[in-house]
């Protein structure tokens, strides 16, 4: 449940950036910018689409800021699946999703 992974702390977090990958390397080198406007989820079901708990409660998400960057906090420590909503035209030049460990009291 949504409810159970956000019961965390503030200083407890996925955090990241989502940029334009000019030259797909998959490396985000200088002169690539962050893209604003994007979902990034936590994939609670594994099903790779941003959907509700059985509770009807959007999984924790967070839209990029104008430098492509991106916070979910108040996590309770654990495993996690982040991924982003690839919009329409666009194709990703590594994967959509990485699972990350999360550490109580630090930004993963």
């Amino acid at each position: 449940m949504v409810a159970d992974v956000l019961a965390g702390t503030v200083d407890t977090a996925v955090v990241g950036s989502v940029y334009e990958d000019l030259n797909s390397n998959a490396i985000k080198d200088n002169g690539e910018n962050g893209l604003p406007g994007w979902t990034v989820y936590l994939d609670l079901d594994n099903s790779g689409t941003l959907n509700t708990d059985p509770v009807g409660t959007l999984e924790p998400s967070a839209i990029t800021n104008v430098d492509g960057d991106f916070v979910i906090d108040h996590l309770v420590p654990g495993n996690y699946r982040v991924a982003e909503v690839v919009p329409t035209g666009w194709v990703p030049t590594s994967p959509v999703s990485k699972d990350v460990i999360v550490v109580q009291g630090q930004n993963t």
